[in-house]
């Protein structure tokens, strides 16, 4: 198997991406530290939410936006929400 080659617009979309995937990585890492489980997993858990939102917006062209889409995001959400909240005892 070759190696993968990457020019220079593929450097230019790639170092960006892992800065921002590292700075990501460590404030995660960051808030289980300071905030604790209970706290970060339910709000890291909506994050395909912000994902669908800003794939709406600037993928346009290249990713659409279906109702099917939407609910399985929005069933993923919906079920880390109901993992924390049984965690907590809420759910009864």
């Amino acid at each position: 198997m070759e190696g993968v080659r990457l020019d220079r617009r593929g450097w230019v979309f790639l170092a960006p991406a892992a800065l921002v995937n590292s700075i990501g990585q460590f404030t995660l890492m960051r808030s289980l530290l300071t905030a604790g489980v209970a706290y970060t997993v339910p709000i890291y858990a909506a994050s395909p939410l912000v994902v669908l939102v800003l794939a709406a917006i600037f993928m346009r062209q290249h990713e659409r936006l279906t109702v099917r889409l939407a609910w399985a995001v929005l069933l993923t959400v919906a079920g880390a929400g109901l993992i924390a909240l049984a965690r907590h005892g809420l759910l009864g």
